[in-house]
């Protein structure tokens, strides 16, 4: 289980519907009418008409992040955790153009992680919230990581994030579970891949270490550690294999509420700059 935290997120505008993965490069576009010459004269460089349109388009990018973010900073109240401490971080998850704010915190002997989630409305620079589908006493998935696979769907639209949970009963009890973590329709989804649990009988015995896929009843089979291992592999193997970075930011209450609004957004910004997609290595 991992800390406190709260998560934010943003993209900028997509192009021909296609996913914005923030620190990329554009692609050089060249006019169809020149494709027999582009063939003839190797690489070419993009026109300057082509380069202004790019420049103009990350302008545009830039300055909606900006509001977005100036938005949450000056929403501190709804988001900032008073009671104990937690980390922060700017993400863009469901890369809609809009930014997320996850407040997560893990609690209690068992390491319980709870998340709340807040999205900048478009139009509006209101802090909506997210609505978590779990059951009440269900541990959700530890999101404070440095990197995590994510797997994208055309089709849907949809990233699915590949996020663990750890949960223990007293020093010898150990349950994890392997999930398919997403944004979709102000919603929080996540739905369980598989399940290890790892016992402790006594000083010096080896453990006894089980697991099992997701399904229920008759259907739930015992599977080994490798296969527990590489499920989300096994239940993506069609998408396309990506790779997330995110940059957290642990504040305590006293030192969050301190800060101004300058001061947040510059922790804001130095967590968005720390957050990237990319392709898997």
């Amino acid at each position: 289980m991992s800390a406190c935290a709260f998560i934010l997120g943003s993209c900028g505008m997509r192009l021909d519907n296609q996913p914005n993965i923030k620190n990329t490069q554009p692609s050089t576009q060249v006019n169809t009418n020149t494709t027999a010459t582009t063939q003839a004269q190797g690489n070419v460089q993009p026109s300057t008409q082509t380069t202004s349109v790019i420049e103009e388009t990350k302008e545009i990018e830039d300055k909606n992040i900006q509001e977005q973010l100036q938005a949450i900073a000056k929403n501190k109240g709804t988001w900032i955790e008073e009671d104990f401490t937690c980390s922060y971080i700017v993400t863009d998850f469901n890369q809609d153009g809009q930014l997320e704010i996850i407040k997560s915190a893990c609690q209690g002997t068992g390491i319980y992680t709870t998340s709340i989630i807040y999205e900048v409305e478009k139009g509006t620079n209101n802090l909506v919230p997210y609505e978590r589908i779990l059951g009440e006493f269900i541990s959700e998935a530890d999101i404070i990581t440095e990197s995590a696979v994510v797997y994208y769907d055309p089709d849907s639209q949809v990233y699915h994030y590949i996020f663990h949970d750890l949960a223990k009963n007293g020093a010898a009890e150990y349950y994890e579970n392997v999930r398919d973590w997403s944004l979709q329709d102000r919603k929080v989804v996540e739905n369980f891949l598989a399940y290890k649990s790892t016992i402790y009988s006594g000083e010096g015995a080896e453990p006894v270490i089980t697991c099992t896929n997701a399904e229920e009843g008759d259907k739930q089979k015992e599977i080994t550690e490798e296969e527990y291992n590489q499920m989300a592999e096994t239940v993506f193997s069609g998408l396309k294999k990506k790779q997330v970075t995110m940059n957290w930011v642990m504040k305590s209450p006293e030192e969050i509420m301190a800060m101004n609004e300058q001061e947040i957004m510059a922790m804001l910004e130095e967590s968005w700059n720390g957050f990237y997609i990319e392709d898997a290595r």
